[in-house]
């Protein structure tokens, strides 16, 4: 398995991993927690308990973590790159729920076809859909989403494995490793400022970093620092 193709499988599971986890929070809080939002009626009462409902959110999270594997391949073009972090993370946000909208309806046709959804009167079925209910519920995926989207795009622009040990701290405590340097550097820069003017010479340097990004996934190294207009790469020895 090529380096590119581990580190998409890398994020399918962590987006699958991650909408599982989600829907779990949403559902514990919203029928059982003390700001629950949807009151208990017998049918789904009994629907809760005979486990379809955690069969529903299991399928929902490999659904939805599939999906961002296509919005993932759908959006990773050139011209996108170029555009500012915060309006990519947005954009697979927004893509993010409109799959949440697809895959609600899919599993919802699937279960209504298997008689697999809680038996409930017209007035049970009314309190479900309250307006509480549905403004928490779309409150709470939006905030999923984008919270999805920003630490997967912060992994892609720190690069696997750097953004979880980041996190946990692991670059605040001194260790030793043994790795391996590599020094990459614009031939020629000065002739080259001088020629393009410092405006289109930034140009040159952002487009030689983002031709440098495919290079940078395919070999499996680490950017360890950006210097001017030169890189350094490393690997674990």
């Amino acid at each position: 398995m090529s380096a590119r193709v581990r580190f998409y499988a890398q994020e399918t599971l962590i987006a699958i991993a991650a909408w599982t986890v989600f829907a779990f929070l949403y559902w514990w809080v919203a029928f059982y927690g003390p700001g629950k939002v949807v009151t208990l009626s017998p049918g789904l009462t009994a629907y809760l308990e005979s486990g379809g409902v955690q069969f529903e959110i299991l399928l929902d999270g490999v659904l939805l973590g599939l999906f961002y594997s296509v919005i993932h391949y759908l959006t990773e073009r050139p011209f996108l790159r170029k555009r500012p972090f915060g309006q990519v993370v947005v954009l697979k946000a927004g893509l993010q729920l409109l799959a949440l909208g697809l895959v609600g309806g899919l599993v919802y046709s699937v279960f209504s076809g298997m008689n697999a959804l809680p038996q409930m009167s017209p007035r049970e079925a009314e309190g479900l859909v309250s307006g509480r209910f549905v403004f928490s519920l779309l409150a709470w995926l939006g905030f999923c989403a984008f919270l999805l989207s920003f630490l997967l795009e912060m992994r892609r622009k720190l690069g696997p494995g750097v953004l979880l040990p980041l996190m946990t701290g692991k670059y605040f405590q001194p260790r030793e490793e043994e790795r391996l340097f590599l020094f990459l550097d614009l031939k020629d820069s000065t002739s080259h400022t001088e020629r393009l003017g410092h405006r289109r010479y930034s140009q040159l340097i952002r487009s030689c970093y983002d031709d440098l990004c495919d290079l940078v996934m395919d070999s499996e190294a680490e950017i360890y620092q950006y210097v001017g207009d030169g890189v350094v790469l490393s690997w674990l020895a």
